[in-house]
């Protein structure tokens, strides 16, 4: 049976393809649209799968939607529209914001008020996403003859975490936003079957708590977030800790949150300044307290649940649980055997989920449910072969040389400490750059976090990650037994040895915490050689790792976006495929 995940009703649309229980693709919109985060139906993404897997639309039996069918998504348009005024006793009203930086686009007065009804009553989200997206299916998909079926946002989050964690007996966290309907939801999974614990009804909601951090330390809300969790870092939580206490807070098993969590946003958008509430405090202090007011209350009602529940092995998903320090202090709450969290714990990862949902559904009528199973990679987009990888570097006029020893002559550039980007294989899934579309250092270097964003045309607070062999791990980190899986996605931090410290800087973050990327001979053979070689020339089995992209663009997919970003980039290297580009005016620079 092969099902076809199609997610577009938020942000970050993707597509993924499944053969019963087998992922044959699975991509975002953005790496082909290069918008980031782009949420326009994915007719690129659906091209590329259909191309890549060589399936015709006849060979599709479901084509499964992330969402609900499109009347009943408009009732909870207007249903969270109604509830988020009466939560606020009125004071908050829907605004335009342009989603970047601090510019804002305000409507005011009768004429404003009458938009904002308009526009927060759901009707023009309701044309876009389920009339006009939804147009465009059947011209891409002439012969299906399959189902179209609806998925719960929800269940696009935790049947995507459960089925990939390789548990089948575990408690699901889904922290989020909001689901239309909820943003925090526990769940027991056992053997394919969902069981709700609690469910945090919105506006309540960690996601809306967080976005506002987000926002008026002057960062995108939707795209920024993890500027917020790095600058937590440098400030200090209980300066402001009793006023962020008030925002968020635990009753029983679910979150809630104060309406002036939305006053507030509401107010830096208007003035287009810090709220009065904050006046004073520094932005580092500001992400200090959100940070820990968000772990305090998250580790506090997850524990509850695991001891009402007796469960031992945890998964996360959702766009909060991209939080790497937050997961860390759940990793290591007494009694967790075991943490995964889904790779693509976001949005993008609705495909995938809602997929594996509804085949799980399918094998429902037959008595019988999907097993969890441990994925092997996230290596699930679109990949080149040599030949197509040489056109293009001879479009693009690139002299390069064919390496005999790919992973020896990369090795040896990055011993010689130069930057190298790496191209190869199939695309990763999810927001991480797992070693094939990645841009490679030194970690010795503890200034290479300022001129390689410098280069790079990046702001960042948290430092880049490190890649480590699995055979290394303890060696440089501590405490890390139970989340060996999930740190092959860079999902979670660990505190650093004190060798990790010394010999590797650059990947250490200012608290002592670093986000490896756990690399093993059979996830990716090519990155481990590469590293496995570096260990040999300079006894170090870490390397820097940070994605391979420019400032506010998506991770690279092709080789033609490769090859741009290498140059715009002023790196010292590409290595894409089985060639090697030298960029001989980045080394005449240094």
């Amino acid at each position: 049976m092969k099902i076809l995940g199609l997610h577009f009703e938020t942000h970050e649309s993707s597509v993924a393809l499944i053969e019963n229980d087998k992922i044959l693709f699975a991509a975002s919109e953005e790496r082909y649209s290069r918008i980031k985060m782009d949420e326009s139906f994915p007719v690129l993404s659906i091209k590329n799968c259909l191309m890549e897997t060589r399936t015709q639309p006849k060979d599709i039996d479901i084509i499964a939607i992330s969402g609900f069918s499109p009347l009943k998504n408009w009732f909870f348009y207007l249903k969270s529209f109604l509830i988020r005024k009466l939560f606020t006793k009125g004071k908050y009203f829907s605004i335009f914001e342009r989603h970047s930086g601090t510019n804002k686009v305000v409507f005011k007065g009768i004429v404003g008020f009458f938009f904002n009804i308009l526009f927060c009553t759901g009707l023009p989200q309701f044309i876009y996403i389920y009339l006009l997206k939804r147009l465009q299916i059947r011209p891409l998909f002439k012969g299906f003859r399959g189902k179209i079926v609806y998925v719960s946002h929800h269940f696009g989050h935790s049947a995507g975490a459960c089925f990939t964690s390789g548990f089948n007996d575990a408690l699901s966290v889904v922290i989020e936003g909001f689901d239309w309907e909820h943003s925090f939801v526990i769940e027991e999974f056992e053997n394919g079957r969902f069981k709700t614990v609690s469910q945090t009804p919105w506006p309540h909601s960690p996601g809306s708590f967080y976005r506002l951090a987000t926002t008026i330390l002057g960062f995108n809300y939707r795209r920024h977030a993890g500027k917020v969790t790095g600058l937590a870092a440098h400030g200090d939580p209980n300066k402001l800790y009793e006023k962020v206490k008030r925002l968020l807070f635990s009753d029983g098993l679910n979150m809630k949150t104060s309406p002036l969590v939305y006053t507030l946003c509401q107010e830096y958008v208007l003035k287009g300044d810090l709220p009065g509430y904050f006046a004073g405090s520094s932005k580092e202090d500001i992400a200090a307290a959100f940070q820990k007011r968000l772990e305090d209350v998250t580790v506090q009602i997850i524990k509850r649940a695991l001891k009402i529940t007796g469960k031992n092995q945890i998964v996360l998903s959702g766009g909060v649980s991209a939080n790497v320090i937050m997961n860390q202090n759940i990793h290591e709450i007494d009694g967790i055997k075991e943490i995964y969290i889904q790779p693509a714990m976001s949005d993008s990862g609705q495909a995938l989920g809602i997929a594996l949902y509804t085949y799980n559904e399918e094998l429902k009528m037959k008595n019988q449910y999907l097993k969890s199973k441990r994925l092997n990679n996230v290596y699930f987009g679109p990949g080149f072969s040599d030949s197509e990888i040489k056109e293009a570097l001879i479009r693009e006029k690139v002299k390069f040389i064919r390496s005999e020893s790919i992973a020896k002559d990369v090795a040896v550039v990055l011993a010689d400490k130069k930057i190298v980007a790496r191209f190869d294989a199939r695309m990763e899934y999810g927001p991480r750059a797992l070693g094939n579309r990645s841009i490679l250092f030194h970690a010795g270097d503890k200034t290479s976090n300022d001129w390689l964003n410098k280069n790079l045309n990046r702001t960042e607070f948290m430092p880049f990650a490190p890649s480590v062999l699995i055979d290394d791990l303890n060696d440089y980190f501590l405490n890390t037994t139970g989340a060996e899986y999930t740190a092959e996605f860079m999902n979670i931090t660990f505190n650093c040895t004190e060798k990790m410290k010394n010999q590797c800087p650059a990947v250490v973050h200012i608290d002592g915490t670093a986000r490896p990327n756990i690399v093993k001979s059979t996830n990716n053979s090519g990155y481990y050689k590469i590293i496995k070689e570096y260990k040999k020339l300079t006894g170090i089995g870490v390397i820097l790792n940070t994605s391979f992209n420019m400032h506010e663009e998506p991770i690279v997919c092709t080789p033609e976006d490769a090859i741009r970003s290498f140059v715009r980039g002023h790196l010292d290297y590409l290595a894409i495929g089985n060639y090697l580009v030298r960029n001989d005016k980045s080394q005449k620079n240094q």
